[in-house]
């Protein structure tokens, strides 16, 4: 929750400071208060905003609450102190008017995506993953990536492995939460068709494979602002399924995926069996 940034940023004495994610909120908060006292001018990406200000629907009302003393009141202060917002996608130029945010510092920039996911990899990338994670190629491939954490809809994914009635691998990618992760999730799954794969941490390389060997990406957040992850396998030619939540409508078309009425966990199980 606490960083050497501030202080660097007396020594430093930069004419500019870009943040690009809001937690932690009350690191945030410290720049912010450290930029505008030494007139240092600030920019920040509008990364998490949505997640901001739209905590999980599954949260209690003591979640809530929590969330909203330890994430949203210290971001609320923190943007009344920020010369220039980069918007992700243009409903967040809305989001922002309505914390009292000046027009004229809102700017619609979206992510673009690193030029390494277009181009194709190498055949000994392909096998060195194939190798690597025991994937049965002869079974198409569904493929998560993200953080586990309960907005990313891993409870969405578990629901997939229960139902669904054709033989696949499911791949699992992001960092494990502990080793016993793989465990705890395949309780309950009773499923011969499929195969569950956790890779843990990914690298850049092992991902790009991933994303041309899938056949789609499941990608059933409950929580996003304009997520790279889609943007990456749209590069690599692989047909993504979402939920309509944040800034996801602005990204995909029917020629790329399908796009799943948000909380409609039914109907985006459905579209895949």
């Amino acid at each position: 929750l606490y960083s050497n940034i501030t202080r660097e940023l007396i020594s430093y004495a930069p004419d500019i400071v870009h943040i690009h994610n809001i937690l932690p909120s009350f690191e945030l908060l410290r720049i912010c208060k450290i930029c505008k006292e030494y007139n240092i001018k600030t920019v920040i990406s509008t990364h998490g905003f949505y997640e901001c200000f739209n905590p999980s629907f599954k949260y209690n009302f003591l979640e809530k609450y929590i969330w909203k003393i330890v994430v949203t009141n210290p971001v609320k202060k923190s943007i009344l102190l920020i010369d220039s917002f980069m918007s992700l996608y243009p409903l967040e130029a809305k989001l922002l008017k309505k914390k009292k945010v000046p027009i004229k510092k809102i700017h619609l920039v979206p992510n673009g995506v690193n030029s390494f996911y277009e181009d194709k990899p190498k055949i000994n990338e392909i096998n060195n993953v194939i190798s690597k994670f025991k994937i049965d190629i002869n079974k198409p491939i569904l493929f998560f990536t993200g953080n586990h954490t309960s907005n990313k809809g891993l409870d969405t994914i578990k629901k997939i492995c229960q139902s669904i009635n054709i033989k696949v691998n499911i791949i699992i990618g992001g960092r494990l939460k502990d080793k016993n992760e793989p465990n705890i999730f395949s309780q309950g799954v009773y499923n011969k068709n499929v195969k569950i794969i956790f890779t843990d941490f990914l690298k850049l390389v092992d991902q790009r494979s991933l994303y041309y060997l899938s056949s789609l990406l499941l990608f059933p957040s409950k929580s996003d602002t304009l997520p790279l992850t889609i943007i990456e396998a749209m590069a690599c030619g692989l047909p993504v399924i979402a939920f309509d939540i944040g800034g996801i409508n602005f990204l995909l078309k029917d020629e790329c995926g399908y796009l799943i009425r948000s909380n409609d966990e039914d109907g985006y199980i459905q579209k895949i069996i």
